[in-house]
């Protein structure tokens, strides 16, 4: 080492030393956005009926020309059309009201334009060319699944700004990867917003009051296969104290032992049945969108269950 820095004064040069990053210096890592009460509350309750899918479900004579429907109405698929962009709407459009509805495309079916959205009944569902048909103008509002922007009237934005726990810089590749997507549509408060792996990715429009808003998918991959399920709506009024007193009690339970801790408050046998009902749903849904979680120990002191949960 001696002789090394020696012979770079030699050569005129400065012996180089590794800049050392300071806990100041670290770029600053940024909390995902947190998923809201009412959506929390809406994704954890029973799942609606097959019936009620269906009802929500693909309107196969609302769609391109190039795209058919699945008898029962949940998946639709793109036939082989060359140099075309083809959409398709749901069945039901949304004035009032919070609603969730999920959308599976494989990844390898998308190509190169894969939006998912809404729309008004006056959007245009077909095109000729392979382009970004859903946002292009006023009707619509989409959002790029593959490349993460968003596309209303024609204006890009960079969507979500979080990525991985870190601001996301404008335009910056997208890399979370996922085969589905939760839409959440308020109407209420007039926005959009999207979920996936668990993740949820803040407010991707606003100011959508006063309108009738249809789900919509565009796509330009021959052959392409996207399912749709609607998971549920909350109407517009508060939640009630029942239901946030269940959702309090279901989440401080261990999902393991559910109905053994729900017994052990000596409860009133209507109320016992009503938890172990609501808590079967509850715990299979969270399963379900990657919120799990582990008991790691309890005790019972007084007729109270005290729990630590940790998430896995």
């Amino acid at each position: 080492m001696y002789a090394k820095k020696h012979l770079n004064k030699r050569r005129g040069r400065k012996h180089s030393v590794t800049p050392q990053i300071t806990n100041m210096e670290r770029p600053k890592r940024h909390e995902n956005y947190e998923i809201p009460q009412r959506l929390k509350i809406l994704l954890e309750r029973p799942t609606v009926s097959p019936e009620e899918q269906i009802r929500h479900s693909w309107n196969k004579e609302d769609c391109s020309e190039n795209i058919f429907v699945e008898t029962n109405g949940l998946t639709a698929h793109r036939t082989y059309a060359r140099n075309n962009t083809d959409c398709i709407r749901g069945k039901v459009g949304f004035t009032k009201g919070l609603h969730v509805w999920e959308i599976t495309w494989p990844s390898e079916q998308r190509g190169t334009h894969a939006y998912v959205g809404i729309a008004t009944s006056d959007a245009t569902l077909q095109c000729m060319g392979y382009q970004s048909l859903l946002g292009l103008d006023s009707n619509s509002w989409g959002f790029d699944i593959n490349r993460g922007m968003t596309l209303h009237d024609s204006i890009i934005d960079t969507y979500p700004k979080k990525q991985n726990g870190r601001e996301r810089k404008s335009f910056e590749k997208f890399k979370i990867k996922f085969e589905t997507i939760k839409v959440i549509l308020d109407m209420d408060k007039g926005t959009l917003s999207f979920l996936a792996n668990g993740q949820y990715f803040g407010e991707a429009f606003e100011g959508l009051q006063n309108k009738t808003l249809y789900p919509i998918i565009s796509t330009v991959w021959g052959r392409s296969e996207v399912k749709m399920e609607y998971l549920g709506g909350l109407e517009s009024k508060p939640i009630t104290l029942q239901e946030l007193c269940k959702y309090t009690i279901c989440k401080g339970m261990c999902s393991i032992h559910f109905k053994e801790n729900v017994k052990l408050f000596q409860l009133p046998k209507s109320i016992e049945n009503y938890l172990c009902l609501q808590g079967k749903d509850f715990w299979k849904r969270s399963l379900n969108t990657d919120r799990k979680h582990e008991c790691t120990n309890y005790c019972v002191t007084n007729n109270t269950i005290g729990l630590r949960v940790k998430d896995v």
